[in-house]
């Protein structure tokens, strides 16, 4: 419950939702972009502008596993125009005309964005494994697809929902050394996911699990020390960008959760202890600093 108010405690979120708005709680906002997309014969109406302005990235939409749009073989990256459009700070509403899409695709490529929605929808395919079980096989195949296409570091999520060990293999003996820069905590955002990946990975090491090497298992230790670096890190951190406060508290209350759930009492770091409760309060102070930040 703490994770889904920390993920929906403010509506300013909503003041940024973009296409026809259904149930809309913002008295001030109405429809908006409502012809994204009509160039390509896709409809790209819907998601979340990236801030003050009117552009839409995937980046930040794949970050909330909101994905603008996705086909077989296309990823959308980005609707407007990013030059013109940051200058340009004016009411969604007022938006006259077709803006420019760009698309990702075997022309067009682009590894991290694609590898972003494969990472993204895959997370999503575990969402509605019990309430859709089609909709969800439909995730996770396209998130194959994607990845296969993009072969990049995203294999995580990948290998939570499919339970396909090679994803395993991918992450920890194939590329752990080379790419998952343990030992080195940093922050979780939409341009670094490797905060995001650690805990994830952790998750393996303090449940334990099944068919794994012996290399296998302590490269899932080196993601589960980095891991606590970075709960350290939060608890004595402050933070003046959103983005970081939130994606912090939300690692912190997902990693006292692991504790909680296997009796882990305490965390040591540099000498100090942290228990399951002081991350979560770390989490509902980040929370407030966020609601009285954007009131």
């Amino acid at each position: 419950m703490l994770m889904l108010l920390i993920l929906l405690s403010n509506s300013s979120m909503c003041k940024n939702v973009t296409g026809k708005l259904v149930n809309n709680r913002i008295v001030w906002r109405g429809d908006s972009g409502l012809l994204d997309g009509i160039e390509m014969n896709l409809d790209l109406s819907k998601g979340m502008y990236d801030g003050g302005d009117i552009m839409k990235f995937g980046f930040p939409s794949l970050q909330q596993c909101s994905l603008l749009t996705l086909d077989f073989e296309d990823v959308v990256k980005e609707v407007g125009d990013p030059e013109l459009d940051h200058q340009c700070w004016e009411r969604p509403e007022a938006i006259r005309g077709i803006r420019p899409s760009t698309q990702v695709n075997t022309s067009f490529p682009g590894t991290e964005v694609a590898a972003e929605t494969a990472a993204a929808m895959a997370s999503a395919s575990l969402v509605f494994k019990k309430i859709d079980s089609s909709y969800s096989n439909l995730l996770l195949e396209h998130a194959q697809q994607l990845f296969s296409f993009a072969d990049a570091y995203r294999a995580t999520w990948l290998y939570h929902a499919s339970k396909d060990l090679s994803y395993l293999k991918y992450v920890t003996e194939l590329n752990g050394q080379q790419f998952a820069n343990w030992g080195n905590p940093s922050w979780f955002s939409w341009d670094d996911k490797h905060a995001g990946t650690h805990v994830l990975l952790s998750r393996l090491n303090i449940f334990g699990s099944k068919g794994m090497s012996s290399e296998e298992n302590l490269d899932l230790q080196m993601y589960r020390k980095t891991s606590e670096a970075i709960m350290w890190s939060g608890m004595g951190l402050k933070w003046n960008c959103l983005q970081h406060a939130m994606a912090s508290a939300f690692l912190a209350v997902l990693f006292s959760d692991y504790m909680v759930t296997t009796q882990i009492s305490t965390l040591y770091c540099h000498g100090k202890s942290y228990s399951p409760a002081d991350m979560r309060d770390l989490a509902i102070s980040q929370a407030c600093y966020f609601n009285f930040a954007t009131s």
